[in-house]
């Protein structure tokens, strides 16, 4: 295997379909909207070129379809890719253009790490990711058919809890 093995970076999850019932439950059954608050996501970056790397650049949105066009990132992400890896937050947005609009955006996040060249080498590492996107957005319904959910007020811990 490692033979054929070509350094890269990569992302875990490598896409994020919230139309996954399987993988992406609970985002799967709570569509997107205009004026919902932002639903925010994490990737891991894994990087395979070496211990330490770096986004080239910022990530990027790339829309493939129409209702892609109305969604809105927002990136934050770790200076630093080390010991092999990272985070990469994402928030997600849709546009007031949208509230009237259904069906499913879809999209890609990019972006470059760069790693330090290997010994014996000159020259920086690239490696280019591209993280499929793809989500349910609806009509944003009326203030009163809305459900506020808040995962860090609903769901009670031990007042000890210590995890073993």
């Amino acid at each position: 295997i490692l033979k054929e093995y070509v350094p890269r970076a990569s992302a875990l999850p490598p896409r994020l379909d919230l139309t996954d019932d399987i993988y992406m439950w609970p985002h799967s059954r709570s569509p997107l909207y205009a004026d919902r608050m932002p639903l925010v996501l994490n990737l891991t970056i894994v990087n395979g070129m070496g211990s330490t790397g770096y986004f080239s650049d910022r990530p990027t949105w790339v829309p493939t379809n129409d209702l892609g066009k109305s969604l809105r990132f927002t990136f934050d992400y770790s200076d630093v890719l080390w010991p092999w890896s990272g985070a990469l937050g994402i928030w997600v947005h849709v546009g007031d253009d949208a509230a009237k609009l259904s069906g499913v955006a879809t999209g890609t996040i990019r972006f470059t790490v760069e790693s330090p060249p290997f010994a014996g080498d000159t020259e920086n590492q690239f490696s280019k990711v591209e993280v499929p996107f793809m989500a349910n957005v609806i009509p944003t319904p009326p203030r009163s058919k809305r459900v506020l959910w808040d995962d860090y007020h609903n769901i009670q811990y031990p007042p000890h809890f210590l995890p073993a």
